[in-house]
């Protein structure tokens, strides 16, 4: 009979009833450890399209996401007006402060020359803490 796992030649000799399928025990062993690798494999790969599914459902809520933002690219003004200041970076309308990129204690009036952004106290208080962290927010 010949071994399942290496191929090997081996002489049968019937145990319990059955008939032996490995050479040896560490071709049974082997053939094991092939065999719940294979369903380990298997089972991923059933993951694998369940992550591609969430892949591309992901990419598509990007698209929406990018749609949206294009449509309104430009019109900060007018949103500004309608629903009055908000912040750029989390879109809140409360606690709204006026951001100097140029800040006005080294720049003075000058810096009111230089863009300005709006953003929450929260968000504003985070950006100096990164950007200017030993630097006074008035």
């Amino acid at each position: 009979m010949k071994c399942e796992y290496c191929g090997k030649e081996f002489e049968t000799v019937r145990k319990r009833g059955s008939e032996r399928r490995f050479c040896s025990a560490s071709c049974r062993s082997s053939a094991y450890k092939k065999r719940e690798l294979q369903s380990v494999i298997d089972a991923l790969k059933g993951k694998e399209s369940e992550l591609q599914s969430v892949k591309h459902s992901l990419e598509n809520k990007e698209r929406e996401l990018q749609s949206v933002l294009d449509a309104l690219k430009g019109r900060e003004r007018e949103l500004q007006i309608d629903v009055g200041p908000i912040c750029v970076v989390c879109g809140s309308s409360k606690n709204i402060e006026m951001h100097h990129w140029a800040p006005r204690y080294l720049f003075g009036d000058e810096s009111n020359i230089w863009p300005t952004s709006y953003l929450c106290k929260e968000c504003h208080d985070i950006w100096h803490k990164k950007v200017t962290p030993k630097m006074s927010t008035k």
